[in-house]
């Protein structure tokens, strides 16, 4: 109606509500419509009353600034009806009459009004014709609407609006259309837009993954370009798309360094590490120390079997001490691969050797076929590595180190295999240390007297053997 210009209609109209709204509903929109329309009319008196009685219901914010908009608007007014003074009246005034003609400021797209349990297709109905803008919605549109609006913008009520109610709206040749957001909807046509995102640093389709399950129907990956498809209304697709590049940011490199060595348990006293201070054999649990060069240090206890584990910073002396052991032949290098894995991903590096042998099969018609089968031995090792922000690095390692100690029945291969499973924390750069796979060698030396030692029969009192263990 204010549109319309017909005041009088809407102040009937608005004092009607007013008396009947009932206690607790917000009022300042009204009060503020109806100040609008008694301006309209050149009311000033009842406007300033109304907008003094409005300003008893403001809650501040937004309500205060419409009042105080309208306050202005009310003293432009009342300037514009006093008659000048005759100090002020120009000779030729008489020519040149004042033009009291009020003149509505148009508040075009702002929304100024009050919803209470209104039925939503009768809110859109009122903001279309508030507005001029056509708005049209699908059979899905239901439910009713409290609202309350003081000089909002068209747009912000509307999503206010329908956001609560899970419909959604999109404007074409300026027209909103008004509907469910769900891709089997009667207008998600209308209403859903398509984009495509590009990824860099992780897949698709574990990226699909990590999203809401709510955004699940609207998204699609594209393996070969490694690239989401969005396809949803225009909220959607920007939430998915700020969801995806947070998703997307480049990871961390962490770059790992290994030295496997064997050492014998004599030549590790020698460079101050001794696992027996660590641990013991059996299921006994094992310390873990902090210190490579104090062992007295403060430690954690883990239920790890037979294997010792230490952390710390190795110290030149250290590192000098394990290459001279290296030089003598009482320690040797086996690998020292160095790798770079990302942030969390499982970085594999094997050592290996396989062995075949020939395995005989006989059928129930006593036909025999071979088969050939492989066993590896070697060193094998998992590393799996989060950074934290902080420069903490949780390490999770899992070695397997396997010998082949002799052969069995039909000369196949035995293989001692010793594995080890546990997680650790350290700084960037910090060193730490897995002992304890060790395996028993058993040495047999023969002895003899020269020449006595080969007599038949009497030769065996001049012969012994010599057995050594050695770790």
């Amino acid at each position: 109606m204010l549109t319309d210009y017909r005041y009088v209609e809407a102040i009937s109209f608005l004092d009607g509500e007013l008396e009947t709204l009932p206690a607790g509903t917000p009022r300042l929109s009204l009060l503020l419509l109806l100040a609008d329309a008694q301006m309209g009319i050149g009311d000033l008196d009842a406007a300033a009353r109304t907008l003094a009685e409005a300003r008893t219901h403001s809650p501040g914010g937004p309500g205060n600034k419409a009042i105080a908009a309208r306050v202005s608007r009310l003293s432009e007014l009342q300037h514009l009806l006093v008659p000048p003074s005759l100090s002020e009246t120009a000779p030729d005034s008489a020519e040149s009459p004042v033009d009291t003609t009020l003149v509505v400021e148009e508040q075009e797209y702002l929304i100024t009004n009050s919803f209470f349990e209104t039925d939503l297709r009768q809110v859109l109905t009122d903001l279309s014709m508030e507005t001029g803008i056509p708005i049209v919605w699908d059979a899905t549109v239901e439910g009713l609407v409290t609202f309350e609006a003081i000089d909002q913008p068209f747009e912000d009520v509307l999503r206010s609006i329908l956001l609560p109610a899970g419909y959604v709206y999109s404007s074409q040749q300026g027209t909103h259309f008004v509907g469910s957001p769900r891709p089997d909807g009667p207008a998600f046509g209308l209403l859903s837009t398509t984009e495509v995102v590009s990824l860099s640093n992780i897949d698709a389709t574990e990226a699909i993954g990590l999203l809401s399950d709510f955004f699940e129907p609207y998204v699609k990956a594209s393996r070969t370009d490694n690239a989401v498809c969005i396809t949803a209304p225009q909220s959607f697709v920007e939430r998915i798309r700020s969801d995806l590049a947070k998703i997307d940011e480049p990871p961390i490199q962490i770059l790992i360094d290994v030295i496997v060595s064997e050492i014998s348990t004599e030549a590790l006293r020698k460079i101050g590490l001794d696992w027996s201070l660590l641990g013991t054999d059996g299921d006994e649990t094992v310390s873990v120390g902090t210190d490579h060069t104090d062992l007295e240090g403060a430690a954690i206890i883990g239920e790890i079997t037979s294997l010792g584990l230490d952390i710390g910073s190795y110290t030149v002396d250290l590192a000098a001490s394990l290459e001279a052991l290296v030089q003598s032949g009482e320690a040797r290098i086996r690998a020292n691969p160095r790798i770079a894995a990302l942030n969390g991903r499982t970085a594999e590096i094997g050592m290996t050797k396989d062995q075949y042998f020939v395995i005989a099969t006989t059928t129930s018609e006593y036909a025999t076929y071979n088969t050939i089968q492989a066993v590896s031995s070697g060193i094998r090792l998992e590393i799996t590595a989060y950074a934290s922000p902080s420069g903490e690095i949780t390490v999770r390692v899992k070695p397997d180190v396997g010998d082949v100690v002799g052969k069995g029945a039909n000369d196949l291969p035995e293989i001692s295999r010793r594995t080890a499973s546990t997680t650790v924390r350290v700084s960037d750069g910090e060193t730490f240390t897995i002992g304890g796979l060790s395996i028993q060698s058993e040495n047999t030396t023969h002895k003899k007297v020269p020449l006595l030692g080969d007599i038949p029969l009497l030769g065996s009192i001049f012969r012994y053997e010599e057995k050594s263990m050695k770790d």
